[in-house]
């Protein structure tokens, strides 16, 4: 049974002495929360609020928890002490969350509100009790599944390749009883959950068909908190497999309802994705454009983990256009921010960064020192697309530095994962790295295949700056053989792409490839023209 009045009684001794706005004083520390009175307060950076429930066994209780702010967990502790289950937002960052339980033991239990991030600004949160009756099986079935997705979430945020594997089996798990409950709010968000960590794992395509399923679902349940998150993930995986143009229309429409609902944080989110489409399409200008405004509202918002993130991108573009000393002053502000977060995976993706900058600006054993200290958080964390984009850049800088096997065994694994995972601008990528190696090593057959089999890819994943690298690469292959028609065939090709893209270091290299084959076939008035313009 339901205890006195409500039966939930706030107790405001918390990890932190500070007292909050809605709530503050010594009468006030016996609120009542029920059915018909919620409560709402404020919540600093790492405190927690606790609350008293007495529930008598086979009760049903459902609670909800809608922040503001800042991003919180929910705990439920049973008499004996022990955790019933902690869980954090389904929805993402800052998103509600939900816990259910059916209630096997009665007695006094205790539900914990916690600010998760240390490092965030105080924000504010409405605590409810959504629902508390008599258990039915479906009931049951319910809190079982949210037992075990409690489960999957935890091991989730260890952020390990193994743990997380084990989290997609809980979600796995989870789903049978959800679907057996008739629960497809639970289900659309436990295969939004199982989609992230297909992305993150690298199996892009399955990602793809569990978020276009759970589309469906939040859809169908008129959830456009959740269809907006399940959209704009769609997009930034559709992106990631070369799908540039549908990943526009899906980021856009994301876009659209995250603003109407107010969503700014998911707001900033999916400017992200969308400047990462144009960044892979070399549009720098409009890619800046997006960061910056999404840099604005993450800062806004005081929203750490995705500042750092942004900084990181506008970094990558600036590196782009070839302005390392730009893109490294973004890295040097966006390194912090990762490590003071033990946010491994940021930090990662930030030291790779660091590398292709240095090894840019022509330091190759800097650029390796960096590649060395990423590779190994990317394999502990799981992320297997960075691995393959570390070990592809160690393999230019291996090959500058002359340590041949070490940079084509580096390419060939880079290889190997970019087939495995389904991305194919890093299966492009390395192609193109290991057929810079075989070039120099004076293999040119098998060069070309390398470069042939890259184009393609790049041709097919709408990446014209790749497409452009492709060419020039096999320009000069048909060169050094003494075939000059077909060398200037290949930089014609390479000159106009380079030039609508505004890659003017690369037109520089393509026409001075270009003086070269028409001075070698003896028309020195077209090689000087050529050298000049470049």
């Amino acid at each position: 049974m339901v205890g006195p009045v409500a039966g939930v009684t706030a107790q405001f001794d918390s990890g932190s002495s500070r007292q909050t706005t809605d709530t503050a004083g010594a009468e006030q520390a016996a609120a009542i929360l029920d059915l018909e009175h919620p409560v709402s307060r404020g919540l600093a950076p790492g405190e927690t609020h606790t609350y008293n429930i007495t529930l008598g066994a086979s009760r049903y209780l459902r609670l909800v928890v809608e922040p503001q702010g800042l991003d919180v967990s929910i705990s439920i502790v049973g008499p004996d002490g022990h955790p019933r289950l902690t869980k954090i937002s389904s929805y993402g960052p800052q998103g509600p969350v939900d816990a259910s339980l059916v209630v096997r033991i009665a007695g006094i239990y205790r539900v914990e509100v916690r600010a998760t991030e240390n490092n965030a600004h105080p924000g504010h949160y409405q605590i409810r009790v959504d629902q508390i009756r008599t258990a039915t099986t479906r009931d049951d079935l319910i809190s079982r599944g949210d037992e075990t997705i409690a489960e999957a979430q935890q091991l989730r945020g260890t952020s390990t390749a193994e743990s997380r594997r084990a989290a997609m089996g809980r979600y796995e798990q989870a789903l049978p009883s959800l679907r057996s409950a008739g629960d497809q709010l639970g289900e659309a968000l436990a295969l939004e959950s199982l989609a992230g960590l297909h992305n993150d794992l690298g199996d892009n395509k399955k990602a793809v068909e569990l978020f276009r399923h759970c589309l469906v679902l939040f859809r169908s349940l008129r959830d456009r908190r959740g269809e907006a998150m399940a959209q704009s993930d769609l997009g930034s995986v559709e992106n990631d497999l070369g799908e540039n143009q549908q990943a526009l229309i899906d980021l856009n429409q994301a876009l659209s309802i995250r603003k109407d609902i107010g969503d700014q944080r998911g707001e900033a989110e999916t400017l992200e994705y969308i400047g990462d489409v144009y960044e892979n399409t070399s549009e720098a200008e409009k890619a800046l454009q997006t960061y910056n405004r999404g840099l604005l509202l993450r800062r806004k918002i005081g929203d750490l983990r995705g500042e750092a993130e942004t900084l990181d991108d506008i970094g990558v573009v600036y590196y782009d256009i070839d302005e390392e000393q730009t893109a490294l002053q973004y890295y040097d502000q966006a390194l912090p921010i990762h490590q003071s977060l033990h946010d491994r995976w940021g930090e990662a993706l930030t030291l790779n960064n660091f590398g292709t900058a240095y090894d840019s600006l022509g330091d190759k054993k800097k650029a390796l020192e960096y590649f060395t200290k990423s590779l190994p958080l990317k394999i502990v964390v799981g992320n297997r697309r960075g691995e393959a984009q570390t070990l592809s850049n160690m393999c230019s800088a291996e090959q500058t530095l002359g340590e041949w096997q070490n940079a084509i065994d580096h390419c060939r694994a880079a290889l190997k994962i970019s087939q495995e995972i389904g991305d194919r601008q890093q299966e492009a990528a390395s192609l193109t790295k290991l057929g810079l190696v075989y070039a120099t090593l004076g293999e040119p057959n098998t060069a070309l295949r390398q470069f042939q089999v890259s184009l393609a890819l790049s041709r097919a994943t709408n990446w014209p700056l790749w497409e452009s690298t492709n060419l020039n690469n096999i320009g000069r292959v048909f060169y050094e053989a003494k075939k000059n028609d077909k060398a200037l065939e290949n930089y014609r090709l390479a000159l106009g792409i380079r030039r609508k893209v505004q890659d003017l270091t690369g037109e520089a290299a393509t026409l001075c490839d270009m003086g070269r084959s028409y001075e070698a076939q003896g028309d020195k008035l077209a090689a000087l023209d050529h050298f000049e313009q470049a």
